[in-house]
């Protein structure tokens, strides 16, 4: 952001006369993640209706020290799926997957609902999410990622980090794209928050540059009280930049859940057989 000289955070307001107003706010990944967007967006709504605002709370001093791996991981795993495992993919990513494809997936709430109850398996997991019908479509589909790496919010999982905490709390974990393509199974590794056992995690996915990264961003939705927002959604030049196969998931609206990637080869055939609760936008 400072190379390119854009804000880190930035609000428009576009008019389109006939008494139309268009809003666009939008947040540097480097300074927050979803969960401190849809905080600021919940400032926002209460200044324009005179209502109590909400402090968010930045600077929380856990943050500097936040690992992003699960807690039991060794020095062994982070060294295998650290930094220059992950500059390896990237290098070759840049060389040999180019004319990587932009497109946004748009799932139904109501079709999904239908699939958590069809799908569950009681033996395997009590219940299942959206989110993991969601991670288990991107497996079946990705045919150029031999795994997936899941960003959980931390706040959730650790005292330390409370609801009003802004920045980037994320915690992933790596699983295995045929494990993945089970949503109870993705249930299970999700409830853990793990699914490699310490030492056992694996640099081959990460060096070869064949791990989709995922990150959720649909269970915070907020939007401004009055206004009637168009969507949510992250920015397309975000995956321009990424020499990696990378998932956004988001909710558009009330009724709909997207996804937007940059996978590198699609398995038309497994999207075929969701057609019926998955729209494609290409």
């Amino acid at each position: 952001d400072i190379k390119t000289k854009r804000s880190l955070f930035h609000c428009h307001l576009f008019r389109f006369g006939n008494g139309y107003t268009c809003y666009h706010v939008g947040v540097s990944h480097a300074l927050a993640d979803a969960h401190t967007y849809y905080l600021i967006i919940d400032q926002i709504s209460a200044f324009m209706n005179q209502k109590p605002v909400t402090k968010i709370v930045w600077g929380n001093p856990d943050l500097t020290t936040l690992e992003t791996f699960p807690d039991h991981f060794t020095r062994q795993d982070k060294r295998r799926l650290g930094l220059l495992p992950l500059l390896l993919g990237f290098f070759r990513n840049s060389i040999f997957a180019r004319g990587r494809k932009e497109q946004t997936w748009i799932f139904s709430k109501e079709k999904l609902n239908l699939q958590k109850t069809e799908q569950v398996d009681l033996n395997v997991a009590e219940y299942i999410s959206s989110h993991d019908l969601i991670i288990s479509a991107i497996c079946r589909a990705n045919q150029s990622s031999d795994e997936v790496s899941i960003h959980m919010d931390n706040r959730t999982r650790d005292p330390s980090f409370g609801p009003n905490d802004g920045g980037n709390c994320l915690k992933k974990f790596h699983m295995p794209s045929k494990v993945g393509s089970n949503p109870n199974l993705c249930r299970k590794a999700v409830n853990r928050g793990y699914y490699f056992e310490a030492n056992e995690a694996e640099s081959k996915a990460t060096m070869m540059g064949r791990v989709c990264y995922t990150s959720n961003w649909s269970t915070g939705y907020k939007s401004i009280q009055g206004v009637s927002t168009l969507c949510h959604c992250p920015s397309m030049s975000f995956f321009r930049s990424m020499p990696t196969d990378l998932c956004l998931v988001y909710q558009i609206d009330e009724n709909n859940i997207a996804v937007a990637h940059n996978i590198h080869k699609v398995n038309c055939v497994e999207l075929g057989k969701m057609e019926t609760w998955l729209k494609v936008l290409k």
